[in-house]
């Protein structure tokens, strides 16, 4: 997988899939909280009826409880038991007086023997204990003398006596509604003023313990949702129900929900995008260093190169130009050096060859030079000699200097500073500096630190830097000396930067001043800086011509040598 692939992956994983499930979450969390809202205010409702209805409900389980607990109903029940037997008058009148005074609070009432058919019954001709709208059927065991169970009461409590139903009508909402639950059976007998259809128990998908006062209930009918509270009514048979339409709240709850998730998609969005856009950019630039590599690689070292800047990326196209740019120094230095050991090589057999002659030559003119001065041959001899005397000169200082760039280099190494041995060389020059008019400046910086080599051939690099300088101002100048400390590349080293105020090195010639050969005097020999490259290069250091410092006309050679530590 490429790196673009792997960090989109990466990007996906760690920041759009986890903003995508927070508002996800953050929907669900809203759909929670509605039901929330809608079933802390039905569980308050519940509960306030579940109290009232507790209390009001103890009157009719007294009533019921006197028409079971009583020898009038014993009575009836044992001689229904015998066959033939008439039921006892004053029993039966004192149970209809009963019934009299409970005639509100009950529809009917039926007293069974133990085979649950009826013997005696009110308000019920039939004697089936049907259910009715609105009614309770409530049972409560007889017990004969002996307390052995011989029937039971059944009544029809009528629950809109003990519990108005206006006062059913409270509940949450226009969709909600508010009913007392028969826990027993598992269907609604009492409901406040509604159009929600009352399910029975089994169809709500959630129960609150039963054994305990409240829980949340919900069932879903159709397209809708519904939230309820049930709070079981102590000592009862009855549990109040109060539910809630979440259709109805739904809309200010899913304009928020649909806001926050929008929210959070374009966010989302504007992330990706940004992202992707950084990343192209980047991954452009990573794609223009690749090329630039392979460029580099192929032998170009002056490839195309991203823009450079304050980003990451920016700053590794920064530091792949400087590491280019080195590169290609090095190369050119190191096919310098071969180019120069080779020759070096070729001189010195060519030198060597070609001094024994020339010394010879040099003896024979030096004879005529003497004769001429003594007469001794004819006087328009005399300046063909002097002419060739001096050539030969040259050429001998031609041909040393050959010999010192074949030469094997650094023979000894001292502690020395770099300082004192540019100082050396100019001292030893400053009599020629001023015959030509020439001032010398000398100034130090730093802390004096030293450098380790052969300091002879540092103060002949020096000579030959000074020498070039002074014949770069024939009608006289200025030269000034400057010695300093730096830290270069993670090493401290000692700088001496020589200027001179001549016509300067063309920026073409740059590179090549250092060339063997290469002199832009008519009586140059081109071999000075090259020796004095040659020599500083090594040393481990670095020669290297630039303009001087504040402009203006000359030229500046800086010397840089790294700092030895001595132990």
């Amino acid at each position: 997988m490429s790196l673009r692939r792997q960090l989109i992956a990466l990007f996906a994983a760690l920041a759009v899939v986890p903003l995508l499930l927070v508002g996800l979450l953050d929907y669900v969390r809203s759909i929670h909280a509605l039901e929330d809202v809608i079933a802390a205010n039905t569980e308050v409702i519940a509960e306030q009826a579940a109290a009232e209805l507790q209390e009001r409900f103890s009157g009719p389980a007294t009533n019921l409880a006197l028409f079971a607990d009583n020898t009038a109903a014993a009575a009836i029940l044992e001689s229904a038991a015998e066959p033939g037997r008439v039921p006892d008058s004053t029993s039966l009148a004192y149970l209809r007086r009963l019934r009299e005074v409970t005639r509100k609070q009950f529809a009917w009432i039926v007293y069974r023997d133990s085979a649950s058919s009826p013997v005696v019954s009110f308000d019920d001709e039939t004697g089936n204990s049907r259910y009715g709208e609105n009614l309770y059927v409530a049972s409560l065991p007889i017990h004969n003398g002996r307390g052995i169970a011989i029937g039971r009461v059944d009544a029809a409590v009528r629950m809109d006596s003990i519990y108005p139903r206006s006062e059913l009508d409270a509940h949450f909402g226009r969709g909600g509604r508010t009913a007392i639950l028969d826990l027993a059976k598992g269907f609604f007998i009492f409901a406040g003023a509604g159009t929600t259809p009352m399910p029975s128990l089994h169809e709500f998908s959630t129960v609150g313990d039963s054994a305990g006062r409240t829980g949340r209930l919900s069932y879903r009918r159709g397209d809708t949702s519904y939230i309820a509270s049930i709070a079981v009514v102590p000592r009862t048979p009855f549990a109040v129900v109060s539910l809630g339409n979440v259709a109805e709240f739904s809309g200010p709850f899913g304009r928020i929900r649909g806001t926050n998730l929008l929210i959070v998609v374009l966010i989302t969005a504007t992330v990706a995008m940004l992202f992707l856009l950084a990343l192209w950019r980047a991954m452009r630039a990573l794609s223009g260093l690749t090329i630039a590599a392979d460029e580099v690689g192929r032998g170009n070292f002056a490839p195309q190169l991203p823009a450079q800047g304050q980003t990451e990326v920016g700053k590794l196209s920064a530091a792949f130009a400087i590491m280019v740019a080195r590169l290609r120094d090095t190369l050119a230095e190191v096919e310098r050096s071969r180019k120069l050991a080779a020759i070096g090589e070729f001189a010195s057999q060519v030198s060597h060859e070609i001094r024994n002659p020339l010394t010879s030559i040099k003896l024979n003119l030096q004879v005529l030079e003497r004769a001429a001065e003594s007469g001794g041959i004819r006087s328009d001899l005399t300046e063909p000699v002097e002419i060739s005397l001096r050539e030969v000169n040259r050429l001998d200082r031609v041909v040393r200097g050959v010999l010192q760039l074949g030469r094997g280099r650094v023979s000894g190494s001292t502690s020395f500073a770099l300082h004192d041995a540019a100082t050396t060389a100019a001292e030893s020059m400053r009599l020629g500096f001023e015959r030509h008019g020439i001032t010398l400046s000398i100034e130090r910086h730093g802390n004096g630190s030293r450098v380790r080599g052969d300091r002879t051939l540092v103060e002949s690099a020096f000579l030959n830097i000074l020498r070039n300088a002074s014949e770069a101002m024939p009608g006289g100048g200025a030269i000034r000396i400057v010695s300093s400390d730096a830290r270069v590349d993670g090493r401290d080293v000692n700088r001496v930067r020589i200027e001179d105020r001549g016509p300067g090195v063309a920026p073409a010639d740059r590179e090549r001043i250092f060339s063997p050969f290469f002199t832009t005097k008519a009586d140059g020999s081109g071999l000075g800086l090259a020796l004095a490259y040659r020599t500083i290069e090594e040393h481990q250091g670095r020669l290297w011509v630039e303009e001087p410092e504040g402009g203006g006309p000359g030229a500046a050679f800086v010397v840089e040598l790294p700092v030895t530590v001595d132990v």
